[in-house]
């Protein structure tokens, strides 16, 4: 890396990072370039000692940015002619980047077939993360993508997410977290949100103190979670339990 760049003025691009003690020796070598690193590990740019004013942390794109993003893949008059149908694929998805990214590389494969068929078919709920994947491409694949950043967590951290699935689509509070997980101290529903949020997997609520909110594509792959492990009908029930009082 020093030697084909170490002299150099570029942009290098370190894409969805993981690793920052690998990162540390390439960023040395290309001292003199500009770099862009993406991940879904907030801590990473930390380790890096990257300063405040350098770490963006990218949300969902708005209306605008969904639909340029789907023209270009798709193609515009093709969404033009489809307008209504783009948009509800826009809401299905959720305005998440890679679920666009799939649905447009999907339609783009399938040229003849209608925008408003392929919302009706992620219309289904209970089948909408196993329909947005592109086949032969395991980084267009949303739940590979999910289960990529769980995989990292403890099996206890892992059940705690699961039981986040019960929780309010619209937010929740920490207590209402430790509830729905059978915990006893809100601080200790709080060492179990931080990895999640360090990985991507959680937010902050923008209202609130100590709200926070999952992604609704990632609530349903909490859902999906819990009822694998057999945790859904005990969380709804904590949870249930815990707003009656």
């Amino acid at each position: 890396m020093e030697e084909a760049f170490g002299q150099l003025r570029m942009l290098l691009i370190f894409d969805n990072a993981d690793d920052a003690n690998a990162l540390q020796p390439l960023i040395h070598a290309v001292g003199r370039s500009a770099v862009i690193i993406t991940t879904r590990d907030r801590g990473l740019p930390i380790s890096l000692n990257v300063p405040q004013s350098g770490i963006n942390d990218v949300p969902v794109l708005p209306t605008t940015e969904s639909l340029r993003l789907l023209k270009s893949i798709v193609g515009e008059s093709r969404v033009e002619r489809e307008i209504e149908a783009a948009l509800k694929i826009i809401q299905l998805v959720d305005y998440l980047p890679l679920a666009l990214q799939i649905s447009g590389d999907y339609l783009k494969l399938q040229g003849k077939r209608s925008l408003n068929d392929y919302a009706t078919y992620l219309s289904e709920k209970k089948k909408r993360l196993n329909r947005l994947k592109f086949e032969g491409a395991e980084h267009l694949n949303l739940r590979a993508s999910f289960e990529l950043s769980l995989g990292l967590l403890k099996p206890e951290t892992i059940e705690f997410f699961a039981c986040l699935s019960v929780c309010s689509r619209n937010g929740f509070s920490r207590r209402a977290a430790m509830a729905a997980a059978g915990l006893e101290d809100e601080f200790e529903a709080q060492d179990f949100i931080d990895p999640l949020y360090q990985s991507s997997l959680i937010n902050y609520a923008e209202a609130g103190e100590n709200r926070f909110i999952l992604h609704s594509l990632i609530r349903l792959f909490a859902q999906e979670t819990a009822k694998d492990k057999g945790l859904l009908k005990a969380a709804k029930d904590r949870h249930s339990q815990f707003f009656i009082k």
